[in-house]
This record gives structure tokens, C-alpha cells and sequence, in this order.
């Protein structure tokens, strides 16, 4: 092996197990046999908010999990991840139950790469949520002006509903600040990525959602709209409710 002169700073600087192992133990990772690189062993998740309504080519998983969220990689090159530097997402902001399912249907004739659904996480201020995404900030502008302008145009969304353009993840801005000061991507950055990549072995899934896995998304979506008040769930139930109000007792009944 070359000589170094502080070895075991490069030891250190190219670990790569040590920043693996710990997802091996809590997700569906194992070492393969042979070559003994990382591979995932499962990427299928049917318990989902989101409808990914239009597949494109990102597949964000690689990045946020073992690039962003993985915390064994040595604090000093914990960053956001070169591909997410790229990443601009239109997001609209449906107030309604019946306008998520409206955004679904604009989605699906928009054709562009987009999801929708319910915002299950507690920092997002908002019960639904749609994402169109793009590759760089020019391509964002112009997704943004589409969208903006079917948005209104949809007799169900409408000018009221939000529409804006924003960098790659909230939870990146949460840990690393305000996107427009994110760091520029360095030289010992990419030696972390391009190792990683290098030892791990991920067929990313990308596809439509099944008929089956799309069942259960959407009774997610009426059950959610049912338990944060959002009345416009009883258009899908027939007007029923699911789950019949109290008998109350705080005005005076007439004896009949």
C-alpha cells in the first residue's frame, strides 16, 4: 500500500464500513457475498403519503438516506449532497381534500415529474402537498410559470391555491440554513460521495404506483382529511361520515 503520511488520517477519510454499517443494521441493507459491497435488499415502501403521479429519473432515496440523513459519515463531511444542489421543486398547496384529488388529476395531465399527497411531517405548516421537480433552477422557473398558470386555470384550485419554487429539501434548509448559503460543493465531498456510491449496490425503483398501493394512498388521504376537520372528506364517503358525531346534551330537548 502507498505510503502516507498520516495513515491513519486516511483511514479515517476512507472508511467507508464504518459509514455504511450502521444502515445495515436499521434498514433493508445487507453486505452481498462476493465483492461484499452494500446492497439494498428491498425498495418498495406501500405505506405512503404521496401519489408519484408521474415518474421521472430522479429517485431521491440514495441521496437523502445514505448521503444527507446518514450521520455516521464523519461530522466534517456531513453536507448536502451535489445532486440536491441541483434539485428546484414547484410546490402547491392544496387547502382541501378535494383539491389535492383535483392537483392529482392536473398532475397526470401536466406530465411532469410530480407527486401528491398529505404532509404527514410536523415542520410542514400545511395538510396537503404537490411537487413537480426539475434539474436546475432555469428548468424550475419554467415548470413554475406552467403550473402556476393551470393552477388557476383549474376550476377546482384556482388563484388562491399557493404556488412557489424552492431548493431541494426542507429538511436540508432545517440542518444546513438558508439555501441560498449552502456552502459550494468541495473537493472532499465528492471523494465522500464517490465513494459511497462506489461500494453500494441499488437498483433505484422507479414506477408507477400499483393499482393496490394506490388504494391504500388514497384511503389515507380521506381518513387524514377526516381527522384534521377538513369536512370536504365527505364528498368521497357519499356524504357519510365515518365516524358518527356524539349524541350531545347541552340544549334542552322538548319530550315529544
Amino acid at each position: 500500500m502507498e505510503e502516507k503520511a498520516n495513515f491513519y488520517q486516511w483511514l479515517l477519510d476512507h472508511d467507508v464500513v464504518s459509514w455504511l454499517e450502521p444502515l445495515r443494521r436499521k434498514n433493508h441493507w445487507q453486505w452481498r457475498p462476493g465483492d461484499l459491497k452494500l446492497e439494498l435488499k428491498s425498495g418498495v415502501a406501500p405505506v405512503l403519503p404521496w401519489n408519484y403521479t408521474v415518474s421521472g429519473k430522479q429517485d431521491c432515496y440514495i441521496w437523502s438516506t445514505l448521503m444527507f440523513e446518514n450521520e455516521s459519515i464523519k461530522p466534517k463531511f456531513q453536507f448536502v449532497p451535489e445532486y440536491c444542489h441541483a434539485c428546484y421543486k414547484v410546490v402547491v398547496r392544496p387547502k382541501t381534500l378535494v383539491q389535492l384529488f383535483a392537483l392529482e388529476k392536473l398532475q397526470y395531465e401536466l406530465g411532469l415529474p410530480a407527486k401528491c399527497g398529505i404532509e404527514v411531517r410536523s415542520y410542514t405548516p400545511a395538510l396537503y402537498g404537490g411537487y413537480f421537480y426539475n434539474r436546475s433552477l432555469e428548468e424550475g422557473k419554467a415548470c413554475h410559470k406552467i403550473v402556476r398558470e393551470a393552477v388557476d386555470n383549474d376550476p377546482i384550485l384556482g388563484p388562491d391555491v399557493e404556488v412557489y419554487l424552492k431548493h431541494a429539501c426542507t429538511e436540508m434548509e432545517r440542518k444546513y440554513g438558508a439555501s441560498d448559503k449552502w456552502k459550494k460543493v468541495t473537493k472532499e465531498q465528492k471523494q465522500v460521495e464517490e465513494i459511497i456510491q462506489d461500494h453500494i449496490v441499488y437498483d433505484p425503483t422507479i414506477q408507477d404506483q400499483p393499482k393496490h398501493f394506490l388504494i391504500h394512498t388514497h384511503r389515507r388521504w380521506i381518513e387524514w382529511a377526516f381527522e384534521h376537520g377538513d369536512e370536504t372528506y365527505l364528498t368521497f364517503t357519499g356524504g357519510k361520515p365515518i365516524e358518527e358525531p356524539p349524541v350531545t346534551y347541552h340544549e334542552e330537548k322538548e319530550d315529544g
